[in-house]
C-alpha cells in the first residue's frame, strides 16, 4: 500500500534529478550508477523505513497484548520480532536497548550500578533471578540430528541449588540434575541421569551446564526467550569438540 502513494512521485523525481545531474551507465571502474540504479535505491529506502515502521508498530502492540497473555505466547512472538534486529554490540557485550546504540561490558549488568545511560542493565526485567532458581525443573523434547542415533525423548533439567558471588554479581552459578529416558538400539528403555554445573549469565540470558564426572561428556547451552523466564531453547553439545548433538525446547514444569 505504501508503494503505491510514494511511485507517482518517485517517477517524477528521479528524471528531474538526472536532467540536472545526469547519470551513465555504470561501467567497470567507473564508480557511476544508471537513473534506473538510483531509482531502485530511493524505492529500497523508503521500503527499510516502512518496514522499520511497521516493527516498531508491531512490537508496541505485543508489549500491549503480553500484559493480558498469561500464556506467554505474545512473549514468544515478541522474542521472534527482536531477532529480526541484528545488535550492533559485540557479543561480550549488553545493548542498552535497540534503539540506543549504546553496549557496555556483559559483566557490568546487573552489578548494582547504572551503566547504560537509560538504566536497563540494573533493570528489574533483566535482572530476576527467576530462571535459575533452586527447584525449578525444566522439561522438553530432545531432538537429535548428530553424536549419536536416538530417537526424540524426554530430557529434564533441575536447578539443585544457585550462588551470586560478589565480585561477580552480573553472573549465577549453578549446579543442576539432568536426565534422560530414551530407547536403545535393542529397543531397551535406558534411563540416564548425571550432575552439572554452570552459570546463567543475566547479560544474554544464557544458561550453560556442562556434565561431572567422567561419565558425562555432554554440556547444555540454552536460552531464555526474551520476557519469559519459563521457557528456553538449549542446544546439546559435546564438551571435547563443542559439536550439536541435539536440540530441547524446555518449559518450566508448573505441577
Amino acid at each position: 500500500m505504501g508503494i503505491k502513494v510514494f511511485t507517482p512521485i518517485l517517477f517524477l523525481i528521479v528524471p528531474a534529478i538526472a536532467v540536472v545531474c545526469p547519470f551513465h551507465s555504470a561501467k567497470s571502474g567507473s564508480g557511476q550508477i544508471s537513473s534506473e540504479e538510483l531509482s531502485k535505491l530511493v524505492l529500497n529506502n523508503i521500503l527499510i523505513s516502512q518496514l522499520d515502521e511497521r516493527i516498531d508498530f508491531l512490537k508496541e502492540k505485543l508489549k500491549q497484548a503480553a500484559q493480558i497473555d498469561p500464556s506467554g505466547t505474545i512473549r514468544e512472538i515478541e522474542a521472534k520480532v527482536a531477532h529480526l534486529e541484528e545488535s550492533s554490540c559485540a557479543e561480550n557485550q549488553f545493548e542498552c536497548g535497540s534503539l540506543s546504540g549504546e553496549c557496555i561490558y556483559e559483566l557490568f549488568v546487573c552489578d548494582g550500578r547504572k551503566d547504560c545511560s537509560n538504566g536497563l542493565d540494573e533493570d528489574e526485567a533483566v535482572c530476576s533471578i527467576a530462571p535459575a532458581l533452586a527447584g525449578h525443573a525444566y522439561t522438553g523434547h530432545s531432538h537429535w540430528t548428530s553424536c549419536e542415533t536416538r530417537e526424540d525423548h524426554q530430557t529434564n533439567i533441575t536447578i539443585l541449588g544457585y550462588r551470586i558471588r560478589k565480585y561477580s554479581s552480573s553472573i549465577i552459578w549453578l549446579k543442576a540434575l539432568i536426565e534422560s529416558s530414551y530407547k536403545g538400539p535393542s529397543g531397551r528403555q535406558i534411563h540416564v541421569s548425571h550432575s552439572a554445573i554452570g552459570h546463567y549469565k543475566f547479560s544474554n540470558r544464557q544458561m550453560v551446564l556442562l556434565g561431572e564426572g567422567a561419565g558425562s561428556s555432554s554440556g547444555a547451552y540454552c536460552y531464555f526467550n526474551k520476557g519469559d523466564n519459563k521457557r528456553a531453547t538449549c542446544d546439546l553439545v559435546k564438551i571435547s569438540t563443542r559439536d550439536h548433538c541435539a536440540t530441547i525446547h524446555l518449559t518450566l514444569d508448573e505441577s
